[in-house]
């Protein structure tokens, strides 16, 4: 049996064929020909077992469950569909099921049907969330080149996971050689599928991104100096840019991601505060809130404590100015980093040329140079990584005394003098709470 028969279903038409003659339904009359079984091999032998039967012609959307009926089987021991996923976020299956995989709950003219058999739904399923947004888009485009490419007849129709890692080469393959694409189109490739199937399922399309990284086009991402990102929260906060200044310090201090600060609320599931035993606040935030269908890239509910005092005390002011539920940063990513350019246009420095994920490299790299942790196991419990070769990416100290060096003196001094007293430098209202929109 190819990989994943298991999960394909066969769609049998209420007609003359499929049932030796005109079959009448439950009332008397014929059923409509948008019916149909929905059927399901059945472990135990090649009978099969009718579970429901779908009329997709009246089907009604759901902007937290999606369609009427959607959600994963109960079983082959019952003869009804089990519960629709709950709490999933907005659109949570709409995306697959209109430019994705198969699934037992679509008919057969669904987007890329030649390659039904091996990608299903299930499969880009931890793909999906908003937050990994990139990655689904990359599936999207990989799964239209297959289906493309199945129709020219450039390649035959993928029947296991094997099949599909040759023709994902050969994709990388034309990305290299055609287009001329940076290896970040790659690299992005490579990880979004790493998300549906097993790293060592796809050693072909592996192996040719590893062959592309070698040609000499790959942009290596890397942190700043502690004086440069010092420098550039004072004049953040200067400026009264208060939200992404403290997005800004944030984020580097728990080796954040973007998309883990993106999706925190006001809620005591995404941000608990506790009294210190020796006075101020500990304050611990968690990314992929499990109990509402959330999920960031490295899981659910991955917490982390913040360590400097006085950003905790940041972010403790800018959770009680929010109403509970809203999201804790009114301002996008891309609204912080316009304001981190301007800063560095008004410190007269270069701009940074690989957004807000160099914080994560500065926040990793910065504890490790400095001894705040000295060894790698801990820097990747806390920077949520899944091994530590992922870490070593991010801990190129080298680069930071590069980049020290590279800094004008005078910018250098300002980033001291912020790194000495955060505090004199974080404007504060009346109230004592630094003020937000």
């Amino acid at each position: 049996m190819p990989y994943g028969a298991a999960y394909v279903s066969t769609y049998l038409e209420h007609d003359a064929s499929a049932h030796g003659g005109d079959r009448p339904s439950e009332g008397g009359t014929q059923d409509a020909p948008h019916s149909f079984d929905l059927r399901h091999p059945v472990a135990s032998g090649d009978s099969l077992a009718v579970f429901d039967t779908v009329d997709h012609s009246v089907r009604q959307w759901d902007p937290t469950r999606g369609y009427d009926g959607e959600g994963p089987w109960g079983g082959f021991h019952c003869g009804r569909r089990s519960k629709p996923l709950q709490n999933r976020g907005p659109a949570a299956w709409d995306h697959v099921e209109a430019r994705g995989a198969s699934s037992v709950l679509l008919p057969p003219q669904h987007r890329n049907p030649f390659v039904a058999p091996v990608v299903i739904r299930a499969h880009v399923h931890a793909v999906t969330d908003d937050t990994n947004r990139k990655y689904l888009r990359a599936i999207e485009l990989a799964l239209d080149e297959i289906e493309n490419g199945c129709r020219s007849g450039r390649w035959s129709r993928p029947q296991c996971v094997g099949d599909l890692d040759l023709i994902l080469s050969c994709i990388v393959d034309d990305y290299i050689y055609l287009h001329g694409s940076h290896v970040s189109k790659g690299l992005t490739l490579q990880s979004a599928w790493h998300h549906v199937f097993p790293t060592h399922s796809l050693p072909n399309l592996s192996r040719a991104v590893v062959g592309w990284s070698r040609l000499g086009q790959a942009g290596r991402g890397h942190g700043v100096s502690e004086e440069r990102w010092a420098a550039i929260a004072r004049e953040l906060f200067l400026s009264q840019r208060f939200e992404s200044a403290v997005w800004w310090v944030l984020q580097k201090d728990v080796y954040g991601r973007e998309q883990d600060l993106e999706g925190l609320a006001a809620t005591a599931a995404d941000v608990s505060i506790a009294q210190r035993p020796g006075g101020g606040q500990e304050v611990a935030l968690f990314f992929g809130i499990r109990e509402r269908g959330e999920s960031v890239k490295t899981g659910s509910n991955q917490g982390v404590i913040i360590d400097s005092a006085w950003v905790a005390q940041l972010v403790c002011d800018l959770f009680a100015s929010r109403p509970h539920g809203e999201k804790l940063f009114k301002v996008s990513r891309e609204h912080v980093w316009a304001d981190v350019l301007c800063a560095c246009d008004r410190l007269g420095i270069p701009r940074p040329g690989r957004g807000l994920h160099l914080l994560r490299h500065t926040g990793a790299a910065t504890d490790l140079s400095s001894g705040r942790r000295s060894c790698l196991e801990s820097i990747r419990r806390r920077g949520r990584w899944v091994s530590q070769t992922s870490v070593q990416r991010y801990t190129d100290t080298a680069v930071l005394v590069a980049d020290r060096a590279a800094l004008p003196e005078s910018v250098r001094k300002l980033g001291l003098a912020f790194l000495h007293d955060p505090t004199a430098f974080i404007s504060r209202s009346s109230s004592s709470r630094v003020r937000f929109s």
